[in-house]
């Protein structure tokens, strides 16, 4: 299982490596704290994509520790559309 986090501010695509399924390929991208909070002081976003469906997921978190709890969501979200993710 390969993990690529990048920076708001950057895009990055593994030029060596193509998803041809969905869940093959899903990126990840952290970031946080904003500088304005939110009106429900939401401070940090966590954001997935699925690199060859481009279905793509934004959870709006408080603290940094609720980035496993989306991540375990949008997994199960995944599997229960009949999809592997082998790449994360």
């Amino acid at each position: 299982m390969d993990v690529f986090w990048v920076s708001a501010s950057e895009a990055y695509t593994p030029r060596s490596y193509q998803s041809h399924v969905i869940g093959e390929l899903i990126h990840a991208n952290f970031n946080g704290p904003r500088s304005v909070k939110s009106l429900q002081s939401v401070k940090y976003y966590v954001f997935f994509k699925d690199y060859y469906s481009k279905y793509s997921r934004v959870f709006f978190i408080k603290q940094k520790n609720g980035i496993s709890k989306h991540l375990c969501t949008f997994l199960n979200e995944v599997s229960s559309a009949g999809h592997r993710v082998n790449m994360f």
